[in-house]
């Protein structure tokens, strides 16, 4: 299946690296899947790739390269075309954030820095909307000062270096964990049954790096 990556400003791609398993973001900037080359977007379902997790595994093999504090490498799924309009972005994403304005059911794959990664499900109810949407949403945490990941030997997982995060849809729970150099720290989120009609449905990959001096997801 070929599939091909879309800049959310129509802008450059990101560079494929690896021969071609793997990609270098640049800062500030975000890009999902899409079933049709140099396509920017669309309000059409079928014109994006639509991953189903449930029952399945996902592993990324993720090398920060100095992407601490302040930082947020995101790899994630949503609920896109949004069915409202095409947003402020005029690309028809949405999040359960509203960011660009269209809500739309999330779930943070990972949401990482040097310091910390997250997993987060954020369902929403119809009809989509800011009060329908769980903002915060809920799932677990590795980091933030804690001994399982961070900069460094004596961490599990040294951010240092490339390690690959795992995620099992076994329905109705997620296994989360990370790998590298033969260690590894999991945890498990009990109950993601909010997002399974999402999942089932089928959801398209998002991926951005992007960062604020106020982001919950760095060292305490």
């Amino acid at each position: 299946v070929d599939l091909f990556l879309s800049p959310t400003d129509g802008g450059n791609v990101p560079e494929i690296v690896s021969g071609g398993s793997g990609l270098k973001m640049s800062f500030n900037q975000r890009f999902y899947l899409m079933q049709t080359e140099k396509q920017h977007s669309s309000p059409n379902r079928g014109d994006f790739h639509q991953l189903e997790l449930l029952g399945r595994t996902i592993n990324v093999t993720i090398d920060l390269n100095g992407a601490s504090c302040g930082c947020n490498v995101a790899f994630y799924l949503v609920s896109m075309p949004s069915a409202d309009a095409p947003g402020s972005g005029n690309d028809w994403y949405c999040d359960a954030n509203g960011v660009g304005g269209n809500w739309c059911p999330e779930v943070d794959l990972v949401e990482v820095n040097q310091n910390s990664w997250h997993a987060t499900m954020h369902s929403c109810s119809k009809p989509y909307s800011s009060g329908s949407c769980d903002h915060g949403g809920y799932g677990v945490k590795f980091g933030q000062g804690k001994q399982d990941f961070g900069i460094g030997s004596e961490f599990t997982i040294d951010t240092t270096k490339p390690f690959v995060a795992s995620l099992s849809f076994t329905d109705p729970g997620v296994a989360v964990s990370a790998h590298q150099e033969g260690r590894s720290t999991a945890q498990h989120i009990q109950d993601a049954s909010s997002v399974r009609q999402a999942l089932s449905d089928g959801m398209v990959l998002t991926m951005s790096y992007w960062g604020s001096s106020d982001m919950g997801i760095t060292v305490p």
